[in-house]
Order: C-alpha cells, then structure tokens, then sequence
C-alpha cells in the first residue's frame, strides 16, 4: 500500500531487525558466553573471598586486628552465596546484551509506531474535505515528509516526533534531557513541499504550514509553541483541532488540483 504512514520507517526498522539478528551468535554459541562469564564470575569471586579472609587471618595473626573468632571473616557458604549472586547477575547482564536489539533499531520501530497512530488519526480528516498524504519524498533532499495534509484550511506538512526524555523550553529553543531538538528539517520539508506544488494554482502562492506533532511519551509544557517558524504541539488531538480551526482559504478545486500534484511530484518515499 503506497499510501500508508510509517511505511519507510517500518521498512528500516525491519531492515535493522534483521541485520542484528544475523550479527547475533548461534544460540548454542551464546549460550557458551555466557555460561562461561558467569562460571568465570563465580571462580573470581571464590578467589577474591579467599584472599580476603588469607589477608584478614595474616593481619589477625601479626596483631594488626583483633581476633574475634576461630572461623575466617567468610565462611564457605557465604562465599558460595555471593559467587553465586555475582555469577547470575553477570550472566544475566551478558544475555541481554546479546539478544537485546541496538537502541538505534528501537528508535526506529518506535518512530514508525508513532507515524502509524498519527496517520491514523489524521486519516479521518477526509471526511472533511482533506487529502492526506503519507510518507513522501521531499525534492532535492534524501529525506521524507510523514503526513502531508491538504484540505480547506491549507496545506500542511506533520513531522511526527517519538521523545521519551523529558521535553522543556529554554532560550527559544526546545530540549529533549540535555540536547536541543533540531526543527530546520521540518521547515525545510515544507520551502521545498511549497515550492514542489507552487506551479499548481496559477493565481497565487500556496502557503506550506511546517508542524511537528510529539507521538511519544513525552509531552510540552504547554499545548502548543512556536520555534524556529515550526509549530509544535504536544499531541494529536492538538494537531487536528489546530488544522481544523483555521480559516478556509482552499476550495474543493484547488484542494484536488494540489493533491493531484503532490501525489505526482511527492511520490511515496
């Protein structure tokens, strides 16, 4: 299905899936590492312990500490405890480091969930009188529009953004943790997406609108803000009533003739 949000990113994330799967060891062979780190675990802790107890007994002997007891600070069975608890954790750890997938191939699937549910959502402006648009290639450039909204109100290129980090402003620009969030992408998307249809309606210009919609976990600290000529608003439901609030400036015409336009010079990424 040519038209459907999230394709491309769904289409990397599989491929990244794939490759870490094929760079992952035999499971027999993973199986081995680990087994083998934690048994090395468990044979360093025996070993620490009974250096330390050989190094209290000496210091008890020469009388640098005072004996209490006939058993050394440690015994046997605590020794065994700790190796034991070492030894799993240890090999716990190495498991899933194995098999977990890279963090870059979890950005990338929770990227395409986000356009999915976003496409979804803005799918049911076509009742409306919208055209929407998903996954399309912006000109001049290798990256991709995620939703391309047309209708009465304008035209509107959505940037769909998964954060998990906490969000705050500061000093006009918008952070994720410690990194600023970068919005000239978005922007660009939309100079070249206005430029792409400017020829469509001869009589006048056609703005491009640039949005950034959060799909993720985290949210602004207000429900919508303006950075960088970008809008950005805290969730999907702010992005359709923000669509749907401004004035009429398309006609039904206009609005097929564009994306009649848009699906021929802004094919499917």
């Amino acid at each position: 299905m040519a038209n459907q949000a999230g394709r491309s990113a769904r289409a990397e994330y599989e491929r990244r899936s794939d490759r870490d799967r094929a760079n992952r060891p035999r499971f027999s062979l993973a199986i081995s590492r680990v087994l083998l780190l934690a048994f090395g675990t468990y044979v360093a802790v025996n070993l620490a312990v009974a250096a330390l107890n050989h190094s209290l007994e000496g210091l008890e002997k020469t009388g640098g500490l005072k004996a209490t007891s006939a058993a050394p600070p440690f015994s046997g069975g605590l020794t065994n405890e700790f190796g034991l608890l070492f030894a799993v954790l240890v090999g716990a750890f190495a498991a899933i480091r194995i098999w977990e997938p890279r963090q870059s191939t979890v950005a990338w699937r929770q990227g395409a969930e986000g356009e999915e549910r976003l496409g979804h959502r803005l799918d049911q402006l076509t009742g409306e009188g919208f055209v929407i648009l998903h996954d399309r290639r912006v000109p001049g450039s290798p990256a991709n529009i995620d939703h391309l909204v047309i209708g009465p109100t304008g035209v509107f290129v959505v940037d769909a953004k998964n954060f998990s980090y906490r969000l705050s402003l500061g000093k006009g620009t918008l952070w994720t943790g410690k990194y600023p969030v970068k919005l000239s992408s978005t922007r660009n998307q939309a100079r070249r997406t206005e430029t792409a249809l400017a020829s469509l309606c001869l009589n006048r210009t056609v703005e491009v609108l640039p949005f950034v919609c959060l799909v993720g976990s985290a949210r602004l600290p207000c429900r919508t803000v303006d950075l960088d000529d970008v809008r950005v608003v805290s969730d999907w439901r702010t992005l359709v009533t923000e669509i749907r609030k401004r004035p009429t400036v398309l006609t039904a015409l206009e609005v097929a003739t564009l994306s009649r336009g848009a699906e021929d010079r802004l094919p499917p990424r």
